[in-house]
Formats: structure tokens, sequence, C-alpha cells
């Protein structure tokens, strides 16, 4: 009887690692990647990762059709600090209402950087703004004209004004004092103003922006009236 229970202790115990094995070896391998998800929705012809790249630049490549939305999508190219240097959209080359695989082409005009390197974001248009239903490919590329600047804030402010679409307003000064930097815009067409969100959504984002450098603890807009609800 012994012998017997020690022999079904023995036969279960094989079992299991028999399942155990079978379960390791056999359970899908990690081939379904996020990446491997976005190469089967976009594919970037130019640039390769790691090109030279100057403004203006020329983006090509093929999307699924649900990476639009009314024939576009946003591309964007930033530095390696994440500073966007200039943005605009892809177009669809041909019915984008499928779920084939649609050449697109994007133009994309860019200031000055101050790094080496950067990325050319080429974003999946999500009209719903649900997080799920985002997504987006980041290709590396090198710059072929690196800038010096001597003014990396002011820089970087205006870039930020373009890409929220504050295209009139205009950054006219720029000081560091203790930590405070006050920022001083003329905005003739008023885009500065409007709903409560929209306003605090551009004063986040230039203050986020401003907070990236050294030194920076806290930022003032000037004049008082500008990104005012």
């Amino acid at each position: 009887m012994k012998t017997f229970i020690i022999g079904l202790i023995i036969l279960l115990a094989l079992t299991g690692l028999g399942i155990f094995v079978a379960g390791k070896y056999n359970s899908p391998t990690a081939t379904t990647t996020p990446d491997n998800i976005k190469a089967s929705l976009i594919r970037v012809a130019s640039p390769l990762p790691g090109a030279i790249v100057s403004s203006p630049l020329i983006v090509t490549g093929e999307a699924r059709g649900n990476w639009f939305f009314e024939a576009t999508f946003p591309i964007r190219i930033e530095d390696e600090n994440g500073i966007v240097l200039g943005n605009h959209y892809a177009e669809a080359q041909g019915d984008w209402m499928t779920t084939n695989f649609v050449p697109f082409v994007g133009f994309l005009t860019f200031s000055t950087s101050t790094t080496a390197t950067g990325n050319l974001v080429l974003e999946k248009d999500n009209p719903s703004g649900l997080p799920e239903n985002a997504a987006e490919v980041r290709v590396p590329v090198r710059f072929a004209v690196v800038g010096t600047s001597k003014t990396p804030i002011q820089d970087a402010v205006r870039a930020k004004l373009i890409e929220l679409g504050l295209t009139k307003v205009t950054l006219i000064a720029a000081s560091l004092n203790n930590g405070v930097l006050t920022l001083t815009f003329s905005d003739p067409q008023f885009q500065t103003s409007g709903g409560a969100a929209r306003v605090t959504m551009f004063r986040e984002a230039i203050e986020a922006t401003a907070k990236k450098f050294e030194g920076v603890k806290e930022v003032r807009l000037k004049p008082d009236e500008v990104f005012q609800p």
C-alpha cells in the first residue's frame, strides 16, 4: 500500500511537470509586441531610422486606412529633449476609407535644432481623444544642421506657440531672474483668449516647455491680459 501511494505521488508530480513544460513551450511567444502591431498599421519609407534630415523634409510611406482621419494624420519633428521643431500633417494618396495600406506623403518644415539627434513622430489621427485609440511611431533621425542658440528658451517657446496653432502670437521678450522667467507676448488678434479650458491648456503647455530648462522654477506670462479667458 505504501509503495502504491509513493508511486501515485510520483505519477502526479510528473504529470504536473509535463503540463508546466507544455504550457511554457506551447504558449504564444512575444511576437505581437507593440512595435510589431504598429508595423502592421504603418510603414515609413522615408526617412529611415538614423537618416540625416534637413528642412523641408518629405515624409513618405504607407498606412492602414484607420491610421487616417479625413485622409490625414499628424506628423511632427522633435529634438532629443522633446522640443517640437515643426509639425504638419501627412496626406493619403488614395482612398483612405479602407483597411488596406494607403500611400501617404507629408511635407514638414522645421526650425534649426540645437541637438544633433531627434525624432520624427507619426501619430495616428485620434478624433475621439480616447487613450486606447492613440498610437504613434517614432523614427530616430540626425539633423544635418545643428545650431548653437544663444536664446534656447525663447526658441523653444516660439516653437511651442507654432505647435499650439498660435501663429499670430509673438514672444517679444524673456527674462530670467532668481528662478522666475517672465515671458512677454504680443497678441494683436487675441488668439490667447477664449474659454477657460482652452486658455489653461495654452498656459500649461508654455509653462511646461519653459520649465524644461535649468534654473526656471516659475513662469509668468505678460501682459496680464494674455492667456486669460
